[in-house]
């Protein structure tokens, strides 16, 4: 992925009302001025780490012109869903399940993070997506926490 790409048609997961709710990534994200948070995995360290910065962040970027917030992680809608509770980010970050990975392998953003224990998992990346177009793109290359700190983002939009 990098910026000016189009957003990938894939099929992911939102928790609704404690069931799976299969949903298209354009009809998701592709509507409005979102921003993706990208993740290795709901409930690793670093990610527990990232996550609530932009939790706490999220009124400060809706204050920038974004309309949404989502959390993608290849993880299933329940896992996800529990860390959605754990973070108490209903209604500021809203949570993805790209269960078998399908959007994330569209969008040429896998990682092996197989010598950890994980498998095959999301590169930590936040992109800015405005109609569908990928405008900006904050791209750790991997499980690392630096570019993509909330902080970071909110500053530079």
């Amino acid at each position: 992925m990098k910026t000016g790409d189009s957003i990938a048609k894939a099929d992911v997961f939102v928790l609704a009302d404690g069931k799976p709710q299969q949903v298209n990534s354009i009809d998701l994200l592709a509507q409005q001025t979102v921003l993706l948070i990208a993740v290795p995995g709901a409930f690793t360290p670093t990610c527990d780490d990232q996550m609530p910065g932009y939790v706490t962040q999220a009124e400060a970027f809706r204050q920038k012109g974004i309309d949404a917030l989502y959390c993608l992680s290849i993880n299933d809608p329940f896992v996800m869903g529990a860390w959605e509770e754990k973070l108490a980010s209903q209604g500021k970050v809203s949570m993805i399940a790209d269960s078998n990975g399908t959007f994330t392998q569209a969008m040429d953003m896998m990682c092996d993070l197989s010598a950890a224990g994980l498998g095959a998992r999301s590169k930590r990346y936040v992109a800015l997506i405005e109609n569908g177009v990928v405008t900006r793109l904050y791209d750790d290359g991997g499980p690392a926490f630096d570019k993509t700190k909330a902080e970071k983002v909110l500053n530079d939009l």
